[in-house]
């Protein structure tokens, strides 16, 4: 260090750009979009997911309920969109239609 007459001692003027005062911002505004994208991805996945096992769980039930003696389809037809009404799938699905099947000669 060097010392004037009379004044505080000077200092070697230091190279900012060695230092690491900054970087974890800038890590930071880097790998943020990154997150934010995979954590987004996920939850669409996850809605879409989940809207899948609404709407099959909605026709299994209507199933079930035209399954049983003296029900008719219409029946089975309200029963899938009153659970598809419930959810959130409700806004996804624009038309139940329920029709009879006989396998191997049973309905």
């Amino acid at each position: 260090m060097f010392r004037h007459k009379n004044s505080y001692p000077v200092r070697p003027e230091r190279n900012r750009w060695l230092g690491e005062d900054g970087n974890a911002s800038v890590e930071f505004a880097l790998v943020a979009p990154l997150l934010m994208l995979i954590g987004l991805a996920v939850l669409q996945l996850m809605l879409a997911l989940h809207v899948r096992t609404v709407i099959t769980s909605a026709a299994i039930e209507g199933a079930r309920v035209g399954a049983h003696v003296g029900a008719d389809l219409v029946m089975a037809e309200q029963r899938t969109r009153q659970v598809l009404l419930a959810n959130i799938a409700g806004a996804t699905v624009v038309d139940v239609h329920a029709s009879r099947t006989t396998l191997q000669g049973y309905p």
